[in-house]
């Protein structure tokens, strides 16, 4: 193999590596904009008997994405684009589990 060929394969193989390292740092890309404050909603209360997947869940979702649209405005208020998410569950009383949803907005990537 001469030696342009064997360089040219190590430089594609290093813009490889490179592009793979950098593939898995969400905060280095995928957010154009992240507000510098943290929101925190909490879901409707889901009874326990109600065995719906999820459902505790997206009720805190749901309720942090109206609380993002109402304190920041519509374009950030997207759960997938949030940066730091965190959902905690907990039980209200013997019959119902009710969830919170934290976050910070971002606007969606290009």
């Amino acid at each position: 193999m001469t030696c342009i060929r064997l360089f040219m394969r190590a430089v594609m193989a290093s813009a490889i590596l490179l592009a793979c390292s950098s593939a898995g740092s969400a905060k280095d890309h995928a957010y154009v904009h992240c507000l510098r404050m943290s929101m925190s909603a909490k879901g409707k209360p889901v009874h326990f008997l109600d065995k719906t997947p999820g459902k505790k869940e997206k009720n805190a979702i749901v309720a942090w994405e109206s609380l993002a649209r109402e304190k920041a405005g519509a374009l950030y208020a997207h759960w997938n684009y949030a940066a730091d998410k965190k959902i905690e569950c907990y039980h209200l009383n013997r019959s119902y589990m009710q969830c919170q949803a934290s976050a910070t907005p971002c606007l969606p990537g290009k």
